[in-house]
This record gives C-alpha cells, structure tokens and sequence, in this order.
C-alpha cells in the first residue's frame, strides 16, 4: 500500500515523536529548497515492531551520542586534559 507523502517536518525528537508511524515505510532526510521542495540527502526505511518512527529516534539518538563514543573509541591524543 502506497500512502501520500507527508512532511515536511523538521529533525528534532519532539516532530518524529509526534508525526513519525510506527508502522514500516520509508523516509527521506534532507533539505527544504527555497521552492519548498524537498532535496533528499538520505532516504531510509523503517521495520520492525517500531517502523519509521523506531528507525528515526535511533538516527537521532546516535547523533546525539556520537561525539562521545566516536572520541572514547579513537581516544585522540588532541583530546586529552593535561595539568
């Protein structure tokens, strides 16, 4: 079954939580064009027992979490606290 696209919506938590189905399908990222248009930078699809609205709260919650797991995993020496 195909549905009728709905968006835009912007990348926050709070939109995905309110707006995003919990059933599978298939969701686009990207930027809004000064047409209104929607440029796609990455296109996904959401399975599951958490469909769409699951796949994008773990993207999002990732992103937030990045920063941190990418440094604990390199472990750079450029961020190290001398005294």
């Amino acid at each position: 079954m195909v549905k009728q696209y709905k968006g835009h919506y912007p990348y926050k938590e709070e939109h995905i939580t309110l707006n995003a189905p919990a059933s599978i399908g298939v969701y686009y990222c990207g930027a809004v064009l000064s047409n209104g248009n929607l440029l796609p930078h990455y296109v996904g699809k959401g399975a599951g027992e958490r469909g769409v609205w699951g796949r994008l709260l773990d993207h999002i919650r990732q992103e937030l979490n990045l920063e941190g797991v990418e440094i604990k995993r390199f472990q750079p020496k450029y961020n190290i606290q001398r005294k």
